[in-house]
């Protein structure tokens, strides 16, 4: 008895020590797909900073050529403290990205300002690359998921809709559906679109072993955003066919559902 009993004690530690590595990759997996979403952002935010920089570097040099003209040093200081400000807005928004999601105490994300904080976070307007970013039914909506997941998931969904894009221009839609107790966030473009086989394969609600990129260039992140949504009890779905673009549907449960009168 007493060995069967130190058999079962020894199995019983083994599997809380397969399930701590478990969740210990798990936290690694999930970091570094983090870090690879800035690495990605890496580019398109030092494009960014240098078209900021440079005509702050200009106006600096027009106020220190000519301190006396008071009118120009207004204007060029003016024009200063607002390239300034855009950097630190973007900064302030990548840094947001960075932070570690058990350091995050709020469980409901307002959906709006997730948006605008994932778009920040690219730094550069997508007018920029001719797509056009419609918003619709988003303002005054709260999700019950941590604001810096749903701002990871959102940024996902924008990079991969806007390489879908690039070169050809498009629209991104992002828009919103309720029920009593879910919200549905649409994210829609015009881009290559994938295949049946890639979609599955991308999207696959059993397919645990997703890759981080797809071979067209789709599905950055995708691993990632599913565990995040499921862990919030939500699901993520899409639908697409070559050369019509791309829809991924996020659904998660309302922080505060709606109660009708009765």
């Amino acid at each position: 008895m007493t060995t069967r009993a130190s058999k079962s004690d020894e199995s019983l530690r083994t599997l809380r020590q397969v399930q701590a590595d478990l969740d210990r990759l798990r936290r690694y997996v999930d970091q570094s797909d983090r870090l690879a979403t800035l690495g990605t952002l890496l580019g398109i935010v030092a494009h960014e900073f240098n078209n900021i920089l440079t005509p702050v570097m200009s106006y600096c040099q027009l106020a220190l050529a000519d301190p006396d003209d008071a009118e120009m040093v207004r204007k060029a200081l003016t024009k200063t403290v607002q390239g300034v400000e855009q950097a630190g807005r973007i900064a302030s928004a990548v840094m947001g990205l960075a932070r570690d999601e058990e350091s995050v105490k709020a469980v409901a994300a307002e959906v709006d300002g997730s948006v605008d904080a994932a778009l920040a976070c690219m730094g550069r307007e997508l007018a920029a690359d001719r797509i056009e970013v419609v918003r619709q039914h988003l303002v005054g909506v709260t999700v019950a998921v941590e604001p810096v997941v749903l701002q990871h998931v959102l940024l996902n969904l924008i990079l991969n809709a806007r390489k879908s894009m690039l070169g050809r221009g498009g629209v991104l839609t992002i828009r919103g559906c309720s029920t009593w107790n879910t919200f549905t966030l649409e994210v829609m473009d015009t881009g290559i679109g994938m295949t049946q086989e890639t979609l599955d394969r991308v999207f696959s609600s059993s397919n645990q072993t997703l890759p981080t990129l797809a071979a067209d260039g789709n599905g950055f992140g995708v691993l990632t955003c599913l565990r995040f949504v499921r862990a919030a009890g939500g699901r993520i779905d899409a639908d697409s066919s070559p050369g019509c673009g791309t829809t991924v549907r996020v659904t998660l449960p309302l922080a505060k559902p709606i109660i009708a009168n009765v």
